[in-house]
């Protein structure tokens, strides 16, 4: 069963920006070259572009939950999860994440996925796409953050019974 994520309005949002930016940037230095000559002012939009591409082939697409994994989708390669490895599954309610840190990752732009850490969760794997529907995915490994749009659904589709519901 596949399960939509769907950016939200911050994401959106960050993600024209700093497309838009970088299309300035990579205008600006295109100018510049053709005035100046000077090759060295391409190499921050095209460091950037690069950043960007790298970025967009790590987001998530969607999840899959089949009999036996959990499947996040992306561009760069899907990463599995056997349902035997998680222990638990449930949404988080609203503010008890607390203030989150993001210490390895991407935070608006296509989403927002890496490493992070909050006080009261720990250390964290995101692969989210929206900030108002996380679902915490406790294994024997790690702890993973997911966002489908159909949160409920997706626990329902995940058939785990250990500590299955509200976090």
């Amino acid at each position: 069963m596949d399960f939509k994520a769907s950016l939200d309005r911050t994401a959106k949002i960050a993600t024209a920006f700093i497309i838009m930016l970088l299309g300035f940037f990579i205008c600006l230095g295109l100018w510049e070259f053709y005035d100046e000559g000077v090759i060295g002012l391409l190499f921050i939009p095209i460091f950037l572009l690069a950043i960007i591409g790298i970025v967009y082939f790590y987001r998530p697409l969607y999840y899959s939950v089949d009999s036996d994994n959990l499947i996040i989708h992306r561009q760069a390669g899907k990463i599995t999860i056997k349902k035997s490895q998680i222990q638990s599954a449930g949404i988080i309610e609203e503010g008890s994440m607390g203030f989150v840190i993001r210490t390895f990752g991407v935070g608006g732009l296509f989403g927002y996925f890496g490493e992070f850490y909050s006080r009261p969760m720990g250390a964290m794997t995101w692969y989210v796409t929206r900030q108002d529907k996380f679902v915490l995915i406790i294994t024997s490994l790690r702890k993973i953050v997911v966002s489908p749009d159909d949160s409920e659904r997706f626990i329902d589709a995940l058939t785990i019974t250990l500590d299955q519901g509200k976090l």
